[in-house]
């Protein structure tokens, strides 16, 4: 039976965390969260497959987006706090058919954990249409993407621009 539009659905609340430690000092690891976000987020998290490129303003009212150029894009969410080098703070809405209809309250805040070693903790809270998969895939995603993507990304040696 298909779904009609009076559809009641239910809302709930998930909320995930995740620590990450990087072999790095705490500058690096904001520059790369915030300046660098493009060089290693990955095309396959895009929400549209025309988008080309990733980008966090870390600015009060700045916005975290993907960008497809002149082909639109999507705004994730919208910076709603921040001390730079200590915490970013973002809002936003998970609309269909990327997921919701919901609300999500998105902290990124980095810590200093001894000489060359910061810890990143990322506490996701969604408010709306959650299903029993929300938090198990919210929290693998979160994985993929700061625990693997991010930490090789600042992990990985570079070669320094003569």
């Amino acid at each position: 039976m298909a779904n009609s539009v009076n559809d009641k659905k239910d809302a709930g609340v998930v909320q995930s965390e995740l620590k990450v430690i990087f072999n790095a000092p705490q500058k690096k690891v904001w520059d790369a969260l915030t300046k660098d976000i493009h060089r290693w987020w990955p095309k396959e998290f895009f929400a549209m497959p025309q988008s080309k490129k990733f980008v966090l303003e870390a600015k009060l009212g700045g916005r975290m987006f993907e960008s497809a150029g002149t082909k639109g894009g999507v705004i994730w969410g919208t910076v709603i706090a921040i001390e730079p080098l200590h915490f970013i703070n973002i809002a936003g809405y998970l609309a269909p058919p990327f997921a919701g209809p919901a609300l999500t309250l998105f902290r990124l805040s980095l810590e200093s954990a001894g000489k060359n070693l910061t810890t990143l903790k990322i506490s996701d809270s969604i408010i709306g249409s959650v299903t029993d998969q929300t938090q198990s895939a919210t929290q693998e995603g979160w994985k993929f993407l700061f625990g693997d993507k991010m930490k090789s990304f600042v992990e990985t040696p570079r070669k320094s621009k003569k």
